[in-house]
């Protein structure tokens, strides 16, 4: 018997290596200190906590750790000894998160500046973190609020009544000169285009009235993989709100169909969540104020009620505005409450691209590609723009390289709106996006080298050129270098050294989408001297946390030699075959493929080539 005969020549070898100590440098750093709140009224106590992550180190003396406020004039005062103790408002002991809590009353509106700061045996001087801001702002008053409140939402009603009956320039010019009288009011203008008067009141309070032409957009919508659309104004602009296209054509992809927000649903709260969507589509009125920052509008009306909801973003840090009596959203906005996955954003609305305030804002927080208008646009002319758009970048019959954000925008025909004001659709961003269609990374190989996969056993993994299903590239697994040599080659004898005993491996872990069909295909070709009986080929999935054998697409495919899988000695091929499964009963589980080839030492070696491995959302 073939195994009896190779115990016979396997031998035990012990070996004891002398290992050189490494001599490893830690980390001495502290992260950016995180204040909760993050922002204070002045002339109120407020307890503020302060938490700041301090890298892991032997030599980090904890009871020095301290935090620092820098004073305007240069000067460092401590505030006091923040804690890694589970004590002293410390969540866990030992974690590394050092905590203080102290209380904060600041006479006047600024900033507090501080930084946390620790010492280290051997060290002459402290570590000392990034510095971070508390806000000190003053806290407007009831009637300052009212105000800031019921101007803008009085003055659209000026607006849109008096343009009835004068025209866009009068009524725009009426509303100026009533705006230098109105009483509350700090300083207002007229934004560089024309369409837009933004307003501060007393207290710092901000808000604005769009006097945009009619039909024109300032909207937007989100659609990401968690996918999502935000279309505040859906029913206003039908039948050209471009969300309901955007959606049809993102439930080709990976992400599927978004969920989808219209009308009353485009709230501030809805915006937050956002955050983590693989494509935003924003179909919204837009605007940009005082400080030429580009605006995003929702559809939450200013009353009492959200006033007091959003009080904080609005009167505190000023990361939305009242424009016309609904909220608007800045920048900041985006900066403080998402953060984005290499996503995609398309920011529908006037003025999304009038400058790179917005863009900086998303891209700035992961997103990759921002698309926006430059000027006052019409809402025909970004219906057909969105709508082409998402259909190139969502066509999966057309290779990813081919359908990236760059290609998508190029083949936009014209991208300026024949509508004056003629605003022009504009890119931000990287343009080498591409929305998946699917999940496998580099399953054909064709990077040349094993991008996206995991390799085990013996090293004997190679992406190759010299077989494959198509293409240029596949993977073979297994050592294949050379043909059995045993005298007789039919059944001979083991040869040492050239075969190693046990298994090579190539892997990957993917994340099933929830769909009712995920199609699992790939291509196979096992080259052997042994039968499947010793050496074989297996491809499984498991579940990538528990390790579960889920399925086995294919078990113990190796060598017929003269008719037997226990043979062995003589050249055997399987040719190239086709797999293909549907992993449906798995979805919405992180599973693991594995292509593995068992190898027994004898000498007789096999390999396996794989190529096209493909899963596929739909």
């Amino acid at each position: 018997m073939k195994r009896n005969y190779l115990m016979l020549m396997i031998s035990f070898i012990a070996c004891i290596s002398l290992l050189t100590p490494l001599e490893i440098q830690a980390v001495q750093q502290i992260d950016t200190p995180h204040a909760t709140p993050g922002g204070v009224f002045s002339g109120e106590l407020t307890n503020v906590l302060v938490t700041a992550q301090v890298a892991v180190d032997a030599a980090l003396i904890p009871t020095s750790v301290n935090l620092i406020r820098k004073t305007p004039s240069g000067q460092s005062v401590v505030i006091g000894r923040m804690y890694d103790d589970g004590t002293h408002s410390d969540a866990l002991a030992g974690d590394g998160t050092f905590t203080i809590q102290f209380v904060l009353n600041e006479p006047n509106p600024g900033t507090v500046d501080v930084t946390a700061t620790a010492a280290y045996r051997g060290q002459r001087n402290r570590v000392l973190s990034p510095m971070t801001s508390i806000i000190v702002a003053r806290r407007p008053t009831d009637a300052q609020l009212d105000v800031a409140t019921n101007v803008p939402t009085q003055g659209k009603q000026f607006f849109e009544q008096r343009r009835a009956q004068v025209g866009d320039d009068q009524a725009r010019n009426e509303l100026l000169t009533a705006l230098a009288t109105e009483p509350g009011v700090t300083s207002f203008g007229l934004s560089t285009d024309g369409f837009y008067i933004w307003i501060i009141f007393d207290g710092g309070l901000r808000g604005g009235i769009i006097t945009a032409p009619p039909g024109t957009k300032a909207v937007s919508y989100v659609g990401g993989s968690n996918n999502m659309a935000i279309a505040p104004y859906f029913g206003f602009f039908s039948p050209y709100d471009e969300t309901d296209n955007i959606s049809a054509s993102l439930g080709n992809t990976c992400g599927g169909s978004p969920a989808v927000f219209k009308d009353a649903n485009g709230t501030v709260d809805r915006f937050k969540a956002m955050s983590g969507a693989s494509v935003v589509a924003i179909s919204s009125h837009g605007a940009v104020n005082g400080n030429n920052e580009v605006l995003i509008l929702t559809s939450e009306p200013v009353t009492l009620a959200s006033r007091l909801a959003h009080f904080i973003d609005w009167t505190l840090f000023g990361r939305i505005e009242n424009w016309g009596g609904v909220w608007a959203l800045r920048p900041n906005f985006i900066t403080s409450y998402c953060s984005f996955p290499d996503s995609i954003i398309y920011a529908s609305s006037c003025n999304s691209a009038a400058n790179s305030t917005m863009a900086d804002a998303f891209i700035g927080r992961g997103a990759k590609t921002y698309y926006g208008y430059s000027k006052v646009v019409n809402s025909g002319f970004s219906f057909g723009t969105g709508t082409a758009l998402f259909n190139l970048l969502a066509d999966q019959s057309i290779a990813p390289e081919d359908r990236t954000t760059q290609k998508a925008f190029d083949s936009i025909g014209s991208k300026t709106d024949p509508t004056a004001p003629n605003a022009v659709f504009t890119m931000w961003g990287d343009g080498s996006v591409a929305l998946r269609s699917e999940l496998v990374v580099n399953g054909r190989f064709e990077t040349g080298e094993f991008t996206g996969w995991s390799t085990s056993g013996f090293g004997y993994t190679k992406v190759v050129s010299e077989d494959r299903s198509e293409g240029t590239y596949s993977s073979r697994i297994g050592r294949w270098d050379q043909p059995y040599s045993g005298f007789g080659s039919f059944r001979g004898p083991y040869v040492p050294g050239v075969e190693p005993s046990g298994r090579d491996a190539i892997y990957q872990d993917v994340d099933l989408p929830d769909t009712t069909s995920i199609p699992f295909t790939f291509d196979y070709n096992v080259v052997t001297y042994d039968g499947a009986a010793y050496d074989w080929l297996d491809v499984t999935v498991t579940d990538a946390s528990t390790g579960a054998l889920l399925i086995k697409p294919v078990n113990q495919v190796g060598g017929i030699i003269a008719g037997s899988t226990s043979n062995w000695g003589l050249f055997y091929t399987t040719g190239w075959q086709h797999v293909s499964v549907d992993l449906a009963a798995y979805k919405g589980r992180k599973v693991r493929i594995t292509f593995s080839v068992q190898q027994d030492g004898y000498g007789d070696q096999i390999a396996a080539y794989i190529d096209n491995v493909s899963i596929r959302c739909h």
